[in-house]
């Protein structure tokens, strides 16, 4: 009898690689999503008051599941509300329905980021939700969930997975993401960026690979799920640049005139579309250092080197 796995955010970037590799068959799959376009078995809010009538309807209550928990609020444009109802009192309904339900969780797997290093910083310092940029909005959003799931799971003795990659890439990269529009514009711009800030990469194959294996086995706890080594900017558009078929020249940036034209640049793209390219927090971003993360008690399993999975990504 395969087990079953009830995935949420199934329509997500991560989720449609995980129902797409064949390793998904050992699982009878149920796949939540408030998006349509990945046809989820159930298409519902988090958030719904409808969720505990729905999931009654669809769950088996004398059996046990593994839950794979990947939805969630990413973008630089999301409002702080939007945070909060999608990252913080989604979950807590979330929860509250399984336990309501008496759901047989066997195993819990929650998909967090290296955003929450910096939200655990915002929660000690006792800021205001509400006055928070929509940069910092998202990493306490992150944290304060991962922290819900956590006592959740310890208060109903439940096995908890906590994976926490940094920027996610791949062949099939959406053109939304940080690390999309740099491939892009490193392919397609005369301009390369002399940047020696270092970045954490989380690479899509490798990813699936070690989620895969922590549906399997029988270890749990936390996992930082980033590839090794951790490179500059400047590095990883030279591995992008040996794709491209025209030169480049090379210049060095100045964070302060980037951020008075973002600024300016942002608000007039707005007008037109929802999400700006070029944005001020997309520019704090680009200078911050993300290369140093407190380790997990699980090992990241890098399969794939980077060199080798940048090759197959571009």
């Amino acid at each position: 009898m395969k087990e079953k796995l009830l995935i949420t955010g199934s329509s997500g970037y991560l989720g449609r690689e995980i129902i797409s590799d064949p390793r998904i068959k050992k699982f009878e799959i149920i796949t939540l999503d408030k998006n349509k376009v990945s046809n989820p078995d159930i298409h519902l809010d988090l958030n719904s008051e409808r969720l505990e009538d729905i999931l009654s309807k669809t769950l088996d209550l004398e059996v046990n599941y593994s839950i794979l928990n990947l939805a969630a609020a990413r973008t630089d444009y999301a409002s702080n509300e939007t945070y909060f109802l999608e990252n913080i009192e989604a979950t807590e309904n979330f929860l509250s329905v399984l336990d309501s339900m008496k759901v047989c969780v066997k195993k819990f797997i929650h998909l967090s980021s290296v955003a929450i290093f910096e939200g655990f910083q915002l929660m000690e310092e006792e800021v205001c939700f509400d006055e928070l940029s929509s940069d910092n909005c998202y990493q306490y959003s992150k944290a304060t969930q991962e922290r819900i799931i956590t006592k959740w799971a310890e208060k109903n003795n439940i096995e908890l997975t906590v994976i926490r990659p940094s920027a996610i890439f791949s062949k099939n990269q959406p053109s939304n993401t940080n690390i999309g529009k740099l491939i892009f514009f490193t392919k397609y711009s005369p301009i390369i960026f002399m940047s020696p800030v270092k970045k954490s990469l989380t690479y899509i194959k490798n990813l699936t690979d070690n989620i895969f294996e922590s549906l399997t086995s029988n270890n749990h706890g936390i996992m930082l799920a980033i590839e090794k080594p951790v490179t500059s900017l400047y590095e990883i558009q030279k591995m992008i640049l040996e794709r491209k078929k025209f030169p480049s020249f090379k210049i060095f940036l100045n964070k302060k005139i980037l951020l008075k034209v973002s600024t300016i640049y942002s608000k007039v793209f707005s007008l037109f579309f929802s999400d700006p390219v070029f944005t001020p927090n997309r520019v704090e971003k680009f200078f911050k250092d993300t290369a140093e993360f407190k380790e997990g008690n699980l090992e990241y399993k890098q399969n794939v080197s980077l060199e080798r999975a940048f090759k197959d990504s571009l």
